[in-house]
């Protein structure tokens, strides 16, 4: 085997080694990419329940005290 025909077959040794980690690497990060999505999507989910239960004891709070200061 002479050296050329060495050389050419290590290389495509190597590019189907390359290949095989880059299609490993992308799904390795598409699958960080989603449950980075889904867990700020839960996130915001749960700020927002939070938020409208804060509004709802903030207004429940404001109608109790102003029925609290209506003469009876």
């Amino acid at each position: 085997m002479s050296q050329s025909t060495l050389f050419l077959a290590a290389r495509a040794k190597i590019c189907r080694a390359s290949y095989r980690l880059a299609g490993a690497s992308w799904q390795g990060a598409s699958f960080l990419s989603d449950v980075a999505l889904q867990t700020m999507t839960a996130s915001l989910t749960g700020g927002m329940l939070l938020m409208a239960a804060a509004c709802s004891m903030y207004a429940i709070s404001m109608v109790l005290l102003h029925l609290d200061s209506i003469p009876r």
